[in-house]
């Protein structure tokens, strides 16, 4: 109902609903907008970023994912010795 009461979706509104904004073409544009500047690198830039050392970085690669992995249990596994 709050989709139809915000107007976000244009095609069809139940009798029953009473629009009090027509905000559909706003979020398609905001959306639009947002994947362009993170497709062409605008978004998001240091302003919009907590900084991480380069290390934590590294640490949380897809590439690295298995080798944590393996890692984090060896370590588990040595504390319950």
């Amino acid at each position: 109902m709050t989709d139809d009461m915000l107007g976000l979706f244009q095609d069809f509104t139940p009798k029953f609903v009473k629009q009090f904004a027509q905000l559909g073409k706003q979020v398609t544009q905001a959306a639009q907008d947002y994947a362009d500047a993170v497709r062409t690198h605008a978004f998001p830039s240091a302003e919009h970023c907590f900084g991480v050392k380069p290390l934590a970085v590294t640490a949380i690669t897809p590439a690295n994912a298995l080798e944590n992995q393996a890692a984090e249990k060896k370590k588990a596994a040595n504390r319950k010795k």
